[in-house]
This record gives structure tokens, sequence and C-alpha cells, in this order.
């Protein structure tokens, strides 16, 4: 009997969401994943207490605005739920600027015209995130792997393909008091 008990509790799936692995420092983090090099512009922290930071989607030169602005945002998401879930920081500062390459001569230019700033705090990102997604806990936005946003999340907040949709979600994201 218990044999039986043994195994077929050895079959039952069990779903465990783990708390999104967590960093010391806003650094730390972004050099592990690499995502945003600060080595090549696409990541400085330009205070630490208040914490604020510059974060600049890489674009090709030529790239449409279109494809520019959708970078931009997509850079805007990363940082602010990142920084806020995955290291101590309770709210940040965030500039984003798009940083512009020229393939041939590899000449790197942020493009000012692009440039946005936004404040949250970990309170105001987790609302929007329920508003939007339906999630209200932390550790349910990053998936199972601890990198990629979870479905539901990257769904509606971080591509165009659910609703509100990346543009719109910028917006509230970019406008919280």
């Amino acid at each position: 009997m218990f044999k039986y008990m043994l195994s077929m509790a050895l079959t039952i799936p069990v779903f465990v969401f783990a708390a999104p692995k967590q960093f010391e420092n806003v650094t730390t983090m972004m050099d592990e994943y690499n995502d945003y090099p600060s080595d090549f512009g696409a990541f400085k922290v330009l205070k630490e207490k208040p914490l604020s930071i510059q974060i600049s989607p890489k674009v090709m030169n030529g790239d449409s605005e279109e494809s520019i602005i959708n970078a931009s945002n997509k850079a805007a998401v990363y940082g602010a739920y990142r920084i806020l879930l995955q290291t101590p920081n309770d709210s940040v500062a965030i500039k984003v600027i798009p940083l512009s390459i020229n393939m041939q001569t590899m000449n790197k230019e942020y493009l000012e015209a692009y440039k946005f700033s936004f404040k949250i705090n970990r309170v105001q990102a987790m609302a929007l995130a329920k508003k939007n997604s339906g999630i209200s806990k932390t550790n349910l936005l990053i998936g199972e792997d601890g990198y990629e946003w979870n479905g539901k999340f990257k769904e509606c907040c971080f591509t165009d393909t659910g609703t509100p949709g990346l543009n719109q979600f910028v917006k509230d994201l970019t406008h919280q008091k």
C-alpha cells in the first residue's frame, strides 16, 4: 500500500512558482542579464539614492519611428519591473533614450528626440500590473525560468497582442503620480 501511495505521489504534477531571482543591486542584475550592457552605453546608474537609471535600447540607424518607440517602450517596462521585482529598490527614476547604431561605421548616437523619463514605485507597478494582467503577486510576473515574463503579463504589458498593449501600458506606466 505504501509503495502504491508513494508512486501516486510522484506522478502528481506540482507547479511551484518561485520568487524571481533577487540581486543585491541593479548593476549586478543588469550585468548578469546583459540585455542592456553598460559597457556599450545601454545602461547607466545616474544616481544611487534615490535610484535613478538610464536605459537605452539598441536600435539600428535608419530604423522606423515605430521600431524605435517599440524598443523604447520595452526598455521602460524591462527597467521598471526588473528593478522593482528583483532588487531591494522600492522605487526608481528611469530615463529611456534609444541608442542608434550605424552598422557600417559602428558609430553610436543617443536619439534625444525619443527620450522620456518617469518615476515609479513597487506599489504603483504592482497595481498597474494587476489592473492590466490580473496578476497581483510579484512572483507570478516572471515565468518559472526566472527570466522570461509570465505569459499573461507579457501579452498585455510587454507586447501589443493583448489589452491594453505595450504602448498604452507604457503611457500608464509613465504617468504614475
